[in-house]
């Protein structure tokens, strides 16, 4: 519609030109025109056509570029400062065709220009049209984007003016599409922000809790229908950490083809103030509730450790803080117990610790003995001292809030809330609490205080009558039941009274026995008795000795029947006001079998080792804990470390590195498990190469099933270990030789049936085109194409026999090469320019390149050729069309390769010249895992059978390169980055 209105409407055409011929010519073109509708203006003058355009405002100038007041540029210059973007179509009018001149006046706002002598009527009229429909098009586009701003103001406007932040997000996109600079004042982010958290943005802003039913919103939108209004409230995080929560209202936006949600159009107002207002209505409910409980339970139980248990519960909880204790100070007012705690998960329990704070008298005491509380928002910025401030950072308190606990106007404790995941301000609503309830703590104590002083008074006559009744009692049942005597011995009057366990010792009855301390020293063992007393007398005599009134010893008494048996006496001195002895009390037990039992351990040890010191055999032993006790000197010879060395777990020095870690694990777990020990292991022998043993240990148990010890040998089986070793790698040297054989089967049975399918695919078709000429009359062209295709297969097949022929003689040995002196790179201008068709049928470049010097070198032409035909043929036929196929000669110092097992191959002498011949190409390339049996026989790549061939081609080539004394080897990067065949021949000086 714009269109047609642009080529019906009438338009006004100003023409500002000097030359009334020029004028009267331009009217006339232009009122020719049938199509289109003019109203013509004329003037000659610049300034004078500059007023005309103000009054007439037309919709084309014609503007001539050399008026006489003024050129061309600065007519479009006033008129673009008097007009601006409401400026006409101008065409450039030039008398010379200067196009500097055009580019210039196109540059400066006109819409094209026009060669006066070469302006006709078609040219001017379809320029005018043309540069008026582009202007009115132009202005068009301007109201359109003036409108559409206007639009998006309004909407911004709209936008800014909402309470909330409204927001655009894309559920499968997972980000928000648009949000207003609301969210700015609201949350502290930009909108541009929150574009850039994408996904993460949920993560990054919203409250976990809040986040984990965005699920359930999800299946909400789901099922909700077109303009249903979803409404929700969560809480956000602004960017200075602050959470904040707002009352969401959103709407399903746009779906996906399915039919499921895709975006979500919403607004979010903040109702923080709302919520705030919620939360201390219900805190103050669940405050008074708490007082309430408390304060019944203090009234209807008298048991104080259920009261505070209640008191830090319900405080901890209505805080939501992470610790809340009970302080019971000590009478030092420095020190005190936490008598009760209610902790969160992940924070340390101090229940029952005992804690010092050298600073809590001195700086907090008389403030908490006043009723005063005292809070830290942050131990770190409040200015504590130094050292209640490390107390508290070991408790992993971060901010605190203390409460004194008072009774009868004396300090008991203290009731303590711990915040320790964050700084936190403590309200005062929190504080009052506190106190309040520190004062219901006090009248509790004060109360059981009472309670427990009367049943202490009640308990304590009827607990003394009874423990001395029961002491009796026990005493006498001990007595009876223990296996010794026991005395009670009065220094000064040496007398002693005994028990009945005296003839269970020594055989006498108490009605035989002196009741005194001579009748028993006369029964001790004559070598004993000399020692004994002086010890005792030194030991018990000395009153400033604090372990003086203890003693223990070990001696020999005669029996009532004649032997003697040994005793351990131990006892317990009492001293009277002036440190001398008074009393003792103590024990005598019979300890003969243990000692004949050490005796017999003694000489079994003794045995042992005499028998593992002339054993050939490594052996050791240890402790139940596993710390090494014993080494013999076998073992000392074979790895040079003596026993001192090797106690405990020092021995693991002679071990190998890569055995230390596994044997200690195994020892250990047989040590812990008690199953027996054996690892296979290197020790580090004295002249410090290692060699394998087989280290095998047993726990020795006593009767009740105790590990006393542990009994090791080490056994040297490294010629063993060598001989499997050995064993192994000609075990696998078989198993290649096997496998490379069954290999080298297979290939041949593929080779055999390649060759078949090889020879009958020519005879196939002579065969076919050879009835065909017999059976049918065929005019000259086919008659060509047969003798053609006969001739060709001929000559492919017998190419096939002599490839299998020279495979044949050089497997025997039976291919001569007739050599004589030739000129290389004649030979190679003549390879490639027969392999030149073949490569220019596909559109390969073929190109020889490298040393054109005179290189001279002893060998047979034949056979040099057909090893460059193999390389070149392979090379065309493996690269696709428009390909790449480079020869290049060079000549260089003496080179060589290294061999299939390591050797380094002497084909080429390293201080001779030789001739390098690559032939390269921009084909499929070799994978790497077939590149290493390129040159063997009956080996093809697979895949590669696409191509005809028996592929023996590379095969003969390196066995024909090699009777030339000279090396061929290849180069691939791998599959689609082309190959490298190189060719080293010895150069004739």
């Amino acid at each position: 519609m714009v269109g047609k209105k642009l080529m019906t409407d009438r338009q006004t055409v100003l023409i500002v030109d000097d030359s009334p011929e020029d004028r009267e010519i331009y009217r006339h073109y232009l009122l020719q025109d049938r199509e289109r509708h003019y109203t013509i203006w004329e003037e000659g003058m610049g300034a004078r056509g500059l007023a005309l355009c103000q009054k007439l405002d037309p919709d084309c100038i014609l503007l001539d570029y050399a008026l006489p007041d003024m050129d061309g540029l600065e007519f479009l210059a006033a008129l673009k400062n008097g007009m601006g973007n409401s400026q006409p179509a101008v065409i450039m009018l030039t008398g010379q065709g200067d196009e500097k001149v055009a580019v210039r006046a196109i540059k400066n706002g006109a819409q094209d220009y026009l060669v006066k002598d070469q302006t006709t009527f078609e040219s001017l009229s379809l320029t005018v049209s043309t540069a008026i429909a582009n202007v009115q098009l132009r202005q068009q586009l301007q109201r359109a984007q003036e409108s559409l701003r206007s639009s998006q103001l309004f909407l911004q406007s709209l936008a800014d003016a909402t309470p909330g932040f409204l927001y655009l997000y894309d559920l499968v996109e997972q980000r928000n599409v648009y949000t207003n600079d609301r969210i700015t004042q609201l949350l502290g982010y930009t909108p541009a922000a929150i574009q850039v958290m994408g996904k993460e943005l949920f993560l990054n802003i919203m409250h976990p809790e809040d986040l984990a039913r965005i699920p359930v919103l999800l299946q909400r939108f789901e099922v909700a229908k077109d303009g249903e209004f979803l409404e929700t409230e969560y809480r956000l995080r602004r960017s200075d950490g602050e959470w904040r929560w707002f009352f969401d209202r959103s709407v399903v936006f746009s779906r996906n083809p399915d039919g499921s949600v895709r975006q979500v159009l919403g607004t979010a107002l903040d109702v923080t103030e709302r919520q705030q207002a919620q939360e201390r209505l219900r805190r103050e409910a669940e405050r008074s509730q708490l007082l309430a409980e408390i304060s019944q339970q203090i009234w209807q139980s008298l048991n104080l450790p259920e009261i505070l248990g209640t008191v830090v519960e319900g405080v901890r909880h209505w805080l939501q803080t992470d610790r809340v204790i009970v302080f019971q100070l000590e009478s030092d007012l420095n020190s005190g117990t936490v008598v009760r705690e209610s902790v969160g998960s992940g924070w340390t329990r101090i229940l029952s610790t005992t804690l010092t704070d050298p600073c809590l008298s001195k700086s907090y005491v008389e403030t908490y003995r006043r009723g005063l509380a005292t809070t830290k928002t942050d131990i770190y910025t409040a200015g504590i001292d130094p050292c209640h401030l490390e107390l508290l950072a070991k408790l992993q308190v971060r901010a605190n809030l203390v409460v004194p606990i008072l009774q009868n106007e004396l300090l008991w404790g203290l009731l303590i809330a711990h915040h320790c995941s964050a700084p936190r301000e403590w309200q005062p609503e929190e504080i009052d609490l506190l106190r309040q309830l520190a004062t219901q703590v006090g009248i509790a104590i004060q109360q059981t205080s009472l309670l427990e002083k009367l049943q202490i008074e009640l308990g304590q006559r009827q607990e003394m009558e009874k423990a001395l009744r029961l002491s009796n009692d026990r005493f006498r049942q001990a007595a009876r039941a223990v296996n010794c005597l026991i005395y009670d011995w009065d220094v000064e009057s040496d007398t002693v009274i005994r028990t009945e366990g005296l003839s269970k010792v020594v055989g006498y009855s108490l009605a035989e026995a002196e009741p005194t301390g001579a009748w028993w020293r006369q029964l001790i063992h004559p070598d004993d008795l000399a020692q004994i007393m002086e010890n005792f007398d030194s030991t018990l005599q000395n009153k400033y000795s604090l372990e003086g009134d203890r003693y223990l010893t070990e001696y020999r008494v005669r029996h009532k029947q004649g032997h003697y048996l040994w005793v351990q006496d131990r006892g317990l001195a009492t001293r009277d006001a002036e440190g001398r002895l008074s009393r003792i009390v103590g024990s005598t037990w019979d300890i003969t079998e243990r000692k004949q039992a050490e005796e017999s351990l003694r000489q079994s040890e003794e045995s042992f080792r005499l028998l593992a010191e002339n054993m050939p055999q490594m052996v050791w032993t240890t402790l139940p804990d596993g710390k090494c006790n014993y080494w013999n000197e076998q073992l000392c010879d074979f790895t040079g470390l003596r026993l001192e060395q090797a106690r405990d777990f020092k021995w693991l020095s002679i071990l190998h590195p890569d055995d230390v870690e596994s044997c200690l694990d195994a020892w250990m777990k047989a040590v812990v498990s008690g199953q027996p020990f054996e690892a296979e292991i290197r020790y580090r022998t004295k002249t410090g190469d290692y060699r394998w043993v087989l280290s095998r240990a047993l726990p020795l148990k006593d009767e009740r099933g105790q590990i006393v010890k542990w009994l090791g040998t080490s056994t040297d089986i490294d010629d063993r270990k060598q001989f499997e070793k050995e064993r192994s790698r000609l075990l696998e040297r078989e198993r290649l030789a096997r496998s490379e054989a069954e290999a080298a089967n297979r290939a041949k049975d593929e080779f055999v049936a390649v060759v078949s399918h090889e020879l009958r695919t020519p005879l196939n078709a002579i065969m076919g085109w050879a009835k065909i000429l017999r059976t049918r009359r065929l005019d000259e062209a086919k008659t060509a194409q047969a003798l053609e295709t006969i001739e060709r297969n001929v000559k492919d097949q017998a190419k096939l026999i002599e490839d299998l022929l020279d495979i044949s003689r050089l497997i025997r040995g039976k291919l001569e090469l007739q050599s004589r002196q030739l000129n290389l790179a004649a030979l190679i201008k003549v390879a490639v320019e027969t392999a030149l068709p073949s490569a220019q049928a596909k559109s390969i470049s073929l190109e020889s390149v490298g040393d054109e010097a005179q290189m001279s070198i002893w060998g047979d032409a034949t056979r040099l050729q057909q090893i460059l035909g193999n390389l070149l043929t392979n090379a065309i036929k493996f690269t696709p069309e428009g390909g790449r196929v480079e020869v290049r000669l060079e000549r260089v110092e003496g080179e060589g390769e290294r061999g299939r097992e390591g050797e380094e191959r002497a084909v080429i002498s390293a201080n001779r010249s030789v001739a390098r011949i690559s032939v390269s190409d921009t084909g499929q390339g070799i994978k790497p895992e077939f590149l290493p049996r390129i040159f063997d026989r009956y080996s093809q790549e697979n895949g590669i059978k696409k191509h005809q061939g028996l592929g023996l081609g590379l095969a003969i080539a390196r066995s024909l390169v090699e009777l030339h004394q000279g090396q061929i080897s290849a180069f691939s990067a791998g599959e689609g980055r082309g190959a490298t065949f190189t060719i080293l021949l010895p150069i004739k000086e």
